[in-house]
Parts: structure tokens; C-alpha cells; sequence
């Protein structure tokens, strides 16, 4: 029942950070007066209280890794999306169809067309 009870909390807890997030406050500061009030209100007060900066920095690395990996998807996806349009413009069907399944052979395009 113990590890319930805690799953349950983190549950209330990851919530309650993402509600002070959605309010608008600056990442690091959400965090705090999340971990502020769990604390206050029993959510994890025990883990929290005795491990606040390092769950802290934990969360605030999370949230930053996410983001980068979020930008380099998007940044990956524009680029794919420059090159199938030149293909197209070009009319290299077989190029584009060929650098759908070769991601090598898709190093290469990107190479040739300096995206």
C-alpha cells in the first residue's frame, strides 16, 4: 500500500507543477511553490523536506532536456521537410523516395542542397 500511496502523490505532485506552470510563472519558481505546497499540504513533505534542492535540480534538468529534445526534433523535422521539397521542385521522385528509407543516403542530399 506504501508505494501506492507514494505513486499517488507523485501523481498530485507532478499535477500541482504543472498547474503553477500553466499560471505562467518562470519554470524554477513554479517548481519551488509547487514543492512549497505539497510540502505544506502532506504531498511527499518527507521526501520533499529532506531532499528539496536536489529534487529541485532534478525536475528543473528534466523539464531542460526536454525542451532541447524537443527543439532538435522540430529543427530535424524542417530540415527533412526542406529537402523533400527540393526534391519535389526538382522532380527527383526516386531521390526522395530512395532518402525515405537510406538515412545515409539522406546525409548525403543534405549535404548537396547545404541544408
Amino acid at each position: 500500500m506504501e508505494k501506492c500511496r507514494v505513486l499517488k502523490e507523485y501523481a498530485m505532485f507532478v499535477d500541482i507543477s504543472r498547474q503553477y506552470i500553466e499560471q505562467g510563472l518562470p519554470r524554477q519558481e513554479a517548481m519551488e511553490s509547487a514543492i512549497q505546497y505539497c510540502i505544506e499540504q502532506g504531498i511527499l513533505a518527507e521526501a520533499l523536506t529532506k531532499y528539496r534542492a536536489e529534487v529541485l535540480g532534478m525536475i528543473l534538468e528534466e523539464f531542460d532536456r526536454e525542451k532541447y529534445e524537443r527543439t532538435i526534433r522540430e529543427d530535424g523535422i524542417e530540415r527533412v521537410n526542406s529537402l523533400n521539397q527540393i526534391l519535389i521542385e526538382q522532380n527527383r521522385i526516386e531521390d526522395l523516395k530512395r532518402s525515405t528509407c537510406d538515412p545515409e543516403y539522406q546525409k548525403t542530399l543534405f549535404k548537396e542542397f547545404d541544408i
